[in-house]
């Protein structure tokens, strides 16, 4: 049976896509969540509505660390990873860097680290933003692999996670 690994999952982008592999697979889902930014655990209840939730295992681990043995082995050996936990607000990255950039470099280290450990991983799956690029004069926006120029600390925090991801891609061969 397929498992899959989503970062945070209370949050609304996490919510969702728990909702829509509940909704539309039998596939098995462990899944992180901190509080401690914009995640909210009436999110998390909302995408468990009317569905099997006993398919799901809900981890509360902070993500800016390195997973304890215990939340490893509750994660278990997931197929796919889908990272979405990240600290995604503008104008505090504007107000407060340091603590933005951070937290977005850690998260996304802390789970490609976890990548790295599974031989059997199908795919790393980072959700990162548009934002990434900086404004565009070009109808219809930005292509893939476009020169990427943020324009603010938040959006330089997700093209440092692209960054960081794409090493551990080319260095660890993590899918």
């Amino acid at each position: 049976m397929t498992r899959y690994l989503i970062t945070g999952a209370a949050g609304f982008v996490g919510s969702h896509m728990v909702r829509h592999i509940l909704t539309n697979t039998d596939a098995t889902i462990a899944v992180t969540i901190s509080y401690d930014h914009a995640g909210h655990p009436k999110r998390l209840e909302s995408a468990f509505k009317g569905l099997d939730s006993r398919r799901v295992t809900v981890v509360q681990a902070d993500l800016r660390k390195p997973l304890t043995t215990a939340s490893r082995l509750a994660i278990g050996q997931p197929d796919y990873i889908l990272a979405i936990a990240s600290e995604s607000d503008v104008v505090r990255s504007i107000a407060e860097p340091v603590s933005v950039v951070t937290n977005n470099v850690a998260v996304v280290l802390n789970t490609l680290e976890l990548a790295r450990s599974l031989p059997d991983l199908k795919a790393f799956v980072l959700i990162s933003t548009d934002e990434v690029y900086g404004p565009s004069d070009t109808p219809g926006g930005h292509r893939e692999w476009d020169v990427i120029l943020p324009s603010n600390p938040y959006a330089a925090s997700k093209a440092s996670q692209e960054a960081i991801a794409i090493s551990y891609w080319r260095s660890y061969g993590v899918p």
